[in-house]
């Protein structure tokens, strides 16, 4: 999947909830009460409240960090690799490993 691939993904994403009604803030948040959120200094209130965290690819300062790749490079490479080593056992390294394995690659995940 290209960096293309992914912006439609995030427009259809956001047309998505435009079409459901739902309110998109993006920002940094704060739970205030059971029904408060503070956004960037902004109180918004609701009976309820969905809060997606969006977290961002992150490659750790550590010796040999200068061979990684991140998972937003990962769905560019131009060929599957024939061994993959896996850092994270979050939810998204846990599916890049099902990719990679599907592919054939011979997929470690280190947690």
């Amino acid at each position: 999947m290209s960096s293309c691939r992914l912006q439609a993904l995030l427009e259809f994403t956001t047309t998505f909830l435009n079409n459901a009604d739902v309110t998109l803030i993006e920002g940094r948040g704060k739970i205030v009460d059971p029904h408060t959120v503070d956004v960037n200094g902004k109180l918004y209130s609701a009976k309820n409240i969905f809060i997606s965290i969006g977290g961002r690819p992150f490659i750790p300062n550590i010796p040999g960090s200068e061979c990684a790749i991140d998972s937003d490079i990962a769905l560019d490479l131009p060929s599957r690799p024939k061994k993959i080593a896996i850092v994270g056992g979050g939810y998204i390294a846990v599916e890049f490993a099902g990719i990679f394995n599907g592919l054939k690659s011979d997929v470690h995940i280190f947690h």
